[in-house]
């Protein structure tokens, strides 16, 4: 655009009177909010009523200091993390806001656009009150050509460039009350799902804990707040001889059902390893404290994260273990439960198994791989599945979960003698009626298991699991068995039922 037209538009906003111009969503009819005394004149050349606001563009974050009072910190780190850009944020008007230009519940828009012409015109005329340039109820226009001939006929100035507009109109979210109210879903909401690693020291002191967030443009991470709450965090605390990126495809679907997924990879598995050799090593004395003590880690940053959202725990196998156990002792943190893949094996053969690892240990070291110990645990699973195609479809009906399964080098391996009695101490804790009852009577548990799944004893394990907790009190424990499913419901063929079920059981509870 000419130079001139700028310098004459300023002119005329500095002369309180209205004009056209781009922005990086729409085309803006505005006035200078300094030099205007209402915005009258938008509503009169819109033909809109006068009870609707309109927002002020304005050209940094210092503007929510100057403009707004009370101002909550997530709105500052949205502004920092989303301005310039197409997101408008309410909140409460100050003072240097005159009642003209205020909503009738004293709050003012604002918003930094992401265009270079508007915002040399701020900088020049101060904020500018600005309603997209249409006829009220015709469509926003994106181009110059677009633009009304009535409109155009009764503007002094219009400044022209289509190079920046997107089309979309801008988020609208008010930060003005306790929490933020979603007024408006425009561009900055288009929903991205995406990753954010994490990375935090184990409980080992000796390695680091790789770990993942699953979220959204909308909700945001902690370097880039959302606009909007998830309906619920869910931890997902993963199984043996395995790792996080596995289930990335449920991890996808429940942030497209509203909610936000994190996972860590467990010491001894995944990326929280040193070298490839310490796959399935779990320290043998303190193992069972370190596992829980690592997914509670990430429970609190994440939850910091998303202060005041619902938070469920999702433990699939050994991590059903790990999560009972965890329940046990923060279940007062979480909102609801979901174990999946569990078994209920007698403590006595727990202790007997973990008694004689233990034994094993003392003559050949914790990081001793025991075929014995192994063939008592999950290397028996296998012998469980008639006519089966390898030692490894107890996991799935699907031959081709189970062929990545063994292609895949972080899967499979053997715990040493320090994983299993990890493992073992776990199974053995979780079983107790001691334990079920330090589980918050008012916490809602869902299980769910395949009746082909010998961890669960073919269902029959995992509905004597829920029934321990329903004997301790616990008011909500649901349970459902699938039928032609084995171990790894998530990764069966008809998952996608298991998802919906998943996901519609923790909306309910949540």
């Amino acid at each position: 655009m000419e130079t001139d037209t700028i310098i004459l538009a300023t002119e005329v906003l500095k002369a309180g009177k209205p004009v056209i111009f781009p922005t990086d969503t729409v085309y803006g009819l505005g006035v200078a909010a300094k030099f205007a005394d209402s915005p009258d004149a938008i509503f009169k050349l819109k033909q809109r009523s006068d009870d609707k606001p309109i927002a002020w563009l304005v050209d940094g974050v210092e503007a929510l200091d100057e403009y707004g009072i009370d101002v909550p910190d997530k709105a500052y780190r949205l502004a920092e993390a989303q301005w310039p850009g197409a997101l408008t944020i309410v909140v409460k008007a100050s003072d240097k806001v005159p009642p003209a230009y205020r909503a009738a519940d004293g709050t003012i828009g604002l918003r930094m656009p992401d265009n270079d012409t508007a915002l040399r015109l701020i900088r020049v005329a101060g904020p500018i009150a600005t309603s997209s340039a249409n006829v009220s109820g015709a469509e926003a226009p994106s181009r110059a050509a677009d633009l009304d001939p009535d409109l155009l006929a009764n503007v002094a100035v219009v400044v022209e460039d289509d190079s920046q507009a997107s089309g979309t109109p801008s988020t609208v979210l008010d930060c003005s009350q306790d929490k933020p109210v979603l007024i408006r879903q425009g561009e900055a909401m288009e929903e991205t799902i995406f990753t954010v690693p994490i990375e935090y020291v184990s409980h080992t002191k000796k390695t680091n804990i790789n770990a993942k967030l699953w979220t959204s443009s909308k909700f945001g991470s902690p370097d880039n707040p959302g606009t909007e709450d998830p309906k619920a965090v869910i931890q997902i605390v993963h199984g043996m001889a395995e790792y996080i990126d596995r289930y990335d495809d449920l991890a996808r679907y429940l942030v497209e059902r509203g909610f936000v997924v994190c996972a860590e990879d467990h010491v001894g598995h995944g990326g929280s390893v040193n070298s490839a050799d310490e796959y399935g090593h779990i320290p043998l004395k303190g193992g069972k404290n370190i596992i829980v003590g690592d997914v509670h880690t990430l429970h609190r940053m994440v939850a910091r994260t998303f202060p005041d959202v619902p938070y469920v725990m999702y433990g699939h196998s050994m991590g059903s273990f790990i999560v009972r156990a965890y329940i046990a002792r923060y279940g007062d943190e979480l909102t609801a439960c979901v174990l999946s893949g569990t078994g209920n094996v007698p403590a006595n053969l727990s202790k007997l198994g973990n008694t004689l690892a233990r034994f094993i240990a003392s003559i050949k070291g914790e990081t001793y791989h025991s075929k014995l110990i192994d063939g008592m645990g999950a290397g028996g699973y296998g012998k469980q599945i008639e006519n089966a195609r390898t030692d490894l479809d107890w996991l799935s009906t699907d031959e081709a979960v189970v062929d990545a399964y063994i292609a895949d080098e972080k899967c499979g391996f053997m715990f040493t003698l320090g994983g299993y009695t990890t493992l073992l101490d776990l199974t053995g804790e979780v079983v107790t009626p001691e334990c079920a009852e330090k589980v918050p009577k008012e916490l809602p548990v869902l299980f769910v298991a395949g009746d082909g799944d010998p961890v669960g004893d073919m269902g029959e394990g995992v509905k004597a699991a829920a029934q321990l907790l329903r004997d301790a009190g616990v008011q909500t424990v649901d349970c459902k068995i699938y039928e032609g499913m084995r171990h790894e419901i998530h990764n069966e063929i008809g998952k996608d039922q298991v998802y919906d079920d998943i996901a519609t059981w923790i909306e309910a509870h949540v």
